[in-house]
């Protein structure tokens, strides 16, 4: 099923029948998860479940093929955006010091969840980028989420900036499937003219 929501096979149906066929597949993969979450508890308990199930419920009212998406839907996506970005940012500083004198990167690398081969080399970065880095953490995570909705181009920069930042993350980290849920998300700052600018697709004809 997650196969056919990735290709967008209900779009490929006659017009009166891919709206609907898109909203039941997407309904059908939310309430799959729904259940494995339950199922799960505890084990299923991380912040990026919730958020994965927030971001799903969302795209079944996203449409299908020629559809455009609903605006109060592109808005909504990015509401979980930026309280995913803001309230990282938030808890950081609310956390251990290490966030408010930027001495936190010097030793993240090596106390992450499973770092990756390239942990060892970032962690290994002069003491001057590591502070740049977490100076750069925080812009991303506390100043730039506002941008999310400011008019374009600033809210497409915005997504920019954090596609980027989450790249390195998933570059130096292995935070799971976070990262790329986050660039998910981040995609719904670009306005139709920069997606079809960069990807192969056309901006919807109908709403």
């Amino acid at each position: 099923l997650s196969a056919v929501a990735l290709v967008g096979a209900p779009g490929w149906l006659p017009a009166p029948y891919a709206v609907p066929a898109s909203m039941l597949l997407w309904a059908t993969l939310w309430a799959l998860y729904l259940s494995f979450v339950n199922a799960g508890q505890v084990f299923y308990g991380f912040g990026w479940e919730s958020m994965l199930l927030e971001t799903g419920f969302l795209a079944i009212f996203l449409g299908a093929g020629g559809t455009a998406a609903p605006a109060v839907v592109v808005w909504l996506l990015r509401w979980v955006l930026f309280r995913n970005m803001f309230g990282a940012g938030l808890i950081k500083l609310r956390g251990d010091d290490c966030w408010r004198d930027l001495s936190c990167m010097d030793y993240h690398y090596e106390t992450q969840p499973m770092p990756n081969p390239v942990s060892w080399y970032a962690h290994n970065l002069s003491g001057r980028f590591h502070r740049a880095e977490v100076f750069g953490n925080h812009v991303v995570e506390l100043a730039v989420p506002f941008l999310y909705f400011a008019p374009q181009p600033f809210a497409a920069l915005a997504g920019v900036a954090t596609i980027l930042f989450q790249g390195w993350l998933t570059i130096t980290g292995n935070f799971s499937w976070l990262n790329a849920l986050t660039i998910v998300l981040a995609v719904s700052t670009f306005s139709d003219g920069a997606l079809a600018s960069v990807l192969p697709v056309a901006a919807p004809a109908t709403a």
